[in-house]
């Protein structure tokens, strides 16, 4: 044993004896919580500043109703979101929004305390495995805190779902350890607890039950039917948290791309993709948001084929160190358990790794690094400090820098199309400049983007590009890139809702209005469709109709007093002057423009009204409208006896 590992106690005897230190309560312990926790602290600092990014993030924050008010919990908790069901998850991105609204500060907060609880969990777990072993809980616990493929679960605010489940698994593997150690009940259903939490938090925690059977690896715990057995609970659990999310996940279209690729090429995936994480895990270069797939069109490239090879010497590694040794089966063991469902062999998703991945199964790598240090240390007999310091430099300084690409959403895609340039990078990228009304660096990007084929991005790419035809009143091009979305997802109720406006704006009325229905038909419940079709029959002069239309779109948006004002004007087209009234005044009571009350007036007018037409003609002049004096003559003109 190492001697930074013993301490000196003494029998009542008066004998000496060493004894390990303690788990909890030492004062070594405590300092090194201390140092992982301010180097962790140093090294995520830039995510504190960090904004709101166009990647999920508006599906998760501002376009989800459903985190602005407690009042919709019961919604909250039971509807997936993006093919996911993570009810504890929404909840805190609620509580975030009920402290800082839109102010993306709390929400970074909250990710980094969890991922620095998250890095103290750790410790505490490689402490109990290894015995109190200081330097493995040390080693472990730092590159968990600090490694620079961690950034991504930390510093994106849709990633809350990572941090947050990790809590909890962590919390229910120390909890598992505590119970093989002292078969105490309470720790057990402890574990049970941890784990629900984490379910209910991201379902990736349905692999809980194959981690505890590593950890019982690790402790030489004999395979046996009580080993499984007592595992019950937690694989019900798993279980029935896997079924929902699968049917989430299909409902989603998440797995729809499992057809594209054969038997083979996804066999090659999964092996590359273990083997990349582990490489990463070692040299974290290159790093990227967005890891697309290669093209199958020709022959791979070689490092896939040169993956199973690398699969096939850790499995020998592993089978060859067992007997000897099983902490390297271990750390390889709850490394394949945390990735298994990730490996792309059952392809989730369009990326072939994704950083925020390691997460977890980087626990069991580390924990074989703080091993390798030990045993080095011990043998050789130097300081761990000679290897972990230069490390620490490097990584915590790697995960600064790469901390800083998250400060929002242009330096983050700039960064993406200088690391791994693709089809989504660029798209997203021209989103932004679309939005900023930079439409020709906007159209460039989507030019740029779809020389890659992305079949299944390309429908998005040709629909934004024709967004900035439309915003450039090039209406015949708008059409032309709609059509093309189209004909690649014939589902998009947006792409039909905004070819039709583009017709709308070409006077080309029926064909809008038969874009306007079939989006209809695929989104009932889109409010903006009824205002543009009620917008169609209000330029064709059928009012009737324009006001049905204009109804449907109230229901949605009561407040829009504009709306209100176009129904009123509709109303009092048709002569039906006691409408007109009733609609302008709801438009003035929820608008501020005065242009309302003249309005109103000239209904007032039309119903021989002279005295509420007068006071409304009056008050519009007052803030300003340009009342007509021949008008104001008239309401003003006494009558004659």
């Amino acid at each position: 044993m190492n001697k930074n590992q013993v301490k000196r106690t003494k029998h009542k005897s008066g004998r000496v004896k060493s004894t390990e230190l303690p788990a909890t309560g030492d004062k070594k312990n405590l300092w090194q919580i201390i140092i992982i926790l301010f180097i962790t602290s140093l090294a995520f600092y830039p995510v504190l500043h960090g904004e709101f990014l166009n990647w999920d993030d508006n599906q998760y924050v501002y376009d989800n109703t459903l985190i602005r008010s407690f009042s919709n919990l019961p919604a909250l908790i039971t509807t997936p979101l993006q093919g996911n069901y993570h009810p504890l998850t929404m909840i805190t991105l609620a509580l975030n929004y009920a402290i800082s609204s839109y102010e993306p500060w709390s929400y970074h907060l909250v990710n980094l305390l969890l991922h620095l609880l998250n890095t103290v969990l750790v410790y505490i777990l490689a402490l109990k495995l290894s015995k109190n072993n200081l330097i493995i809980a040390f080693v472990t616990s730092i590159l968990f805190g600090i490694h620079p493929m961690h950034v991504e679960s930390v510093a994106w605010v849709a990633e809350r779902k990572d941090v947050l489940y990790s809590f909890f698994f962590l919390l229910g593997l120390v909890s598992y350890v505590n119970f093989t150690g002292t078969k105490s009940k309470k720790q057990y259903w402890l574990s049970v607890l941890w784990l629900l939490l984490s379910l209910a938090s991201k379902p990736a925690a349905v692999v809980f039950p194959l981690a505890m059977l590593a950890v019982d690896l690790l402790q030489k715990r004999k395979l046996s039917i009580v080993l499984i057995t007592e595992k019950t609970p937690h694989f019900i659990l798993s279980l029935v948290l896997g079924m929902l999310t699968l049917y989430a996940q299909t409902t989603a279209g998440a797995t729809e791309t499992i057809a594209e690729f054969s038997l083979a090429n996804r066999f090659l995936f999964a092996c590359y993709s273990f083997m990349m994480y582990i490489v990463k895990f070692i040299v974290p270069a290159s790093q990227s948001p967005f890891y697309p797939y290669p093209s199958t069109t020709g022959a791979l490239p070689v490092a896939h084929y040169l993956a199973p090879f690398f699969v096939l010497a850790v499995i020998l590694v592993c089978a060859m160190t067992f007997k000897k040794n099983n902490i390297v089966c271990f750390a390889f063991v709850f490394y394949l358990v945390n990735i298994i469902l990730i490996m792309q062999f059952f392809i989730v998703g369009r990326a072939i790794i994704a950083e925020r991945y390691t997460y977890i199964p980087y626990v069991g790598l580390s924990y074989f690094a703080g091993w390798l240090i030990f045993k080095a240390s011990e043998k050789y007999q130097f300081s761990y400090y000679y290897i972990i310091i230069p490390v620490v430099l490097i990584f915590a300084t790697l995960t600064r820098v790469q901390a800083s690409h998250w400060k929002n959403s242009a330096s983050f895609w700039d960064y993406g199309i200088k690391a791994h340039p693709g089809s989504r990078v660029y798209h997203n990228r021209g989103v932004l400049y679309r939005r900023e009304g930079n439409f020709e660096k906007a159209l460039e990007l989507y030019n740029e983007a779809l020389k890659y084929h992305d079949d299944v991005i390309d429908d998005a790419i040709f629909a934004n590009r024709a967004n900035v035809y439309f915003d450039k009143k090039e209406y015949a091009k708008a059409v032309a890139d709609y059509n093309r979305a189209i004909m690649l997802n014939n589902n998009d109720f947006l792409s039909y809702e905004n070819r039709g406006s583009a017709y709308l704006m070409m006077n080309k009325f029926d064909s809008a209005l038969i874009d306007f229905n079939r989006s209809l038909q695929l989104k009932p419940d889109n409010p903006d469709v009824f205002r543009k079709k009620g917008i169609l029959f209000f330029n064709r002069n059928m009012k009737e109709e324009a006001i049905a239309e204009y109804l449907q779109y109230i229901k949605y948006k009561p407040s829009d007093s504009e709306t209100l004002n176009t129904i009123a004007a509709c109303y009092q087209a048709l002569g039906r002057f006691d409408e007109a009234v009733k609609y302008y005044t709801k438009a003035i009571k929820t608008g501020n423009n005065p242009v309302f009350y003249l309005n109103r007036s000239y209904a007032y007018y039309a119903m021989g009204k002279k005295a509420e037409a007068r006071d409304d003609a009056l008050t519009a002049r007052q803030a300003g409208v340009n009342v007509p004096e021949s008008y104001l003559g008239q309401l003003t003109r006494p009558v004659s006896l």
